[in-house]
């Protein structure tokens, strides 16, 4: 049976507020938030933060990886190291940190460059046993405000 307690989905929406902070001052602490903003700054970003993985980001979450794919687009990969897919929900799992990533997108100041250029921003989801939990993709038409 799965099941996901109200901590579960606290700490699930608490994760993905952490890890859009973390992401945020990766990418402002890389200098890529700038005028010329080109694929390249991102593999160099990324260079920089694979040099640091893994590494525990939140208590029962590692960052094992990111990865740059085409067309602006930054991939995270982490792993739940204290959950099995088998003892979550995933679907109100993925709806609160779904949500929950958006809003924080959206609201950042910090993000306001990245999202004039369009960056694809994409957090994969593996658990203890590295069986894939959920793999969400924040593209500009899920956090630009529609005018």
């Amino acid at each position: 049976m799965r099941i996901l307690t109200a901590s579960l989905r606290k700490n699930a929406i608490q994760l993905a507020s952490l890890l859009l902070a973390v992401t945020m001052l990766l990418m402002t602490s890389c200098n890529l938030v700038s005028e010329s903003f080109y694929q390249g700054k991102l593999a160099g970003m990324i260079n920089m933060v694979n040099k640091k993985c893994p590494r525990i980001v939140a208590t029962g979450v590692r960052l094992d990886s990111a990865s740059v794919q085409p067309k602006k687009t930054v991939t995270f990969h982490y792993t739940m190291t204290e959950v099995a897919l088998e003892d979550i929900d995933t679907t109100i799992w993925k709806r609160a940190v779904d949500s929950a990533l958006v809003v924080d997108i959206r609201k950042e100041v910090d993000l306001k460059e990245l999202r004039e250029h369009d960056v694809t921003f994409v957090y994969d989801y593996l658990d203890k046993n590295k069986q894939t939990i959920a793999k969400f993709y924040i593209t500009p038409d899920k956090y630009q405000f529609k005018k």
